[in-house]
């Protein structure tokens, strides 16, 4: 919870700095991004579960080249991950229907190119998203604060990020957008076999980051 918190502050820190400066600078716009995130994980055996319904937010800023062309990038705080049906069991309840829940946060960075097509409120956007993951997790929905981190994660995460959307007037954007990650979430270690005592090699399953975001944009 510290990190999130000094997350947050960094982030309404940078939208007060950038929207000070923003009357002076002419040829860039900056503003405020937020959205609700649709998270899902790509596992090598399992495949998609079910979504796991979080929030992104963050600042933005557009470099407009052309009338029908601009480039864009952010910085967002992402919460994202997936949920998947499972059993707990307990000497007093017995097995009961339960859901896991598998949480990841990031710093994340894309970068996307903007294309309107005909100069038209509607726009295309594609481009890659740089992320750092800064906390990770998993529980169950009956016992949320019976928290495990995840051990061995890869801390940076890579892939492609594209979408659509549509300028609703001078200062508001609407659009949505897709990230398929490229780099796997959990990364491969080296450890002791619990029985030799033998360093051994661990290759973790491959998991990456699925997101489908609905996002609104206020630029100053």
């Amino acid at each position: 919870m510290k990190g999130n918190t000094f997350i947050l502050y960094l982030l309404f820190w940078l939208i007060g700095s950038v929207s000070c400066q923003a009357q002076s600078i002419k040829t860039l716009r900056f503003g405020m991004t937020g959205g609700v995130n649709a998270g899902l994980i790509k596992k090598d055996h399992l495949g998609l579960q079910n979504i796991l319904w979080r929030y992104k937010v963050g600042i933005t800023v557009e470099k407009r080249f052309h009338k029908a062309m601009a480039l864009v990038g952010e910085i967002t705080y992402s919460r994202q991950g997936e949920t998947v049906n499972a059993d707990t069991y307990t000497i007093q309840t017995g097995t009961i229907k339960d859901t896991q829940i598998i949480n990841f946060d990031y710093v994340a960075m894309p970068i996307m190119l903007r294309f309107r097509p005909r100069s038209e409120r509607v726009f295309l956007a594609i481009g890659g998203q740089f992320g750092y993951l800064i906390d990770s997790k998993f529980y169950f929905a009956s016992a949320p604060d019976r928290t495990t981190p995840f051990a061995h994660t890869n801390k940076l995460d890579a892939g492609l990020i594209g979408g659509v959307g549509f300028r609703l007037g001078r200062h508001l954007v609407a659009d949505l957008k897709y990230f398929h990650g490229m780099k796997p979430i959990l990364a491969n270690f080296t450890a002791p076999d619990p029985q030799t005592g033998v360093p051994t090699y661990y290759r973790r399953e491959g998991w990456y980051n699925r997101v489908f975001s609905l996002n609104l944009t206020y630029y100053l």
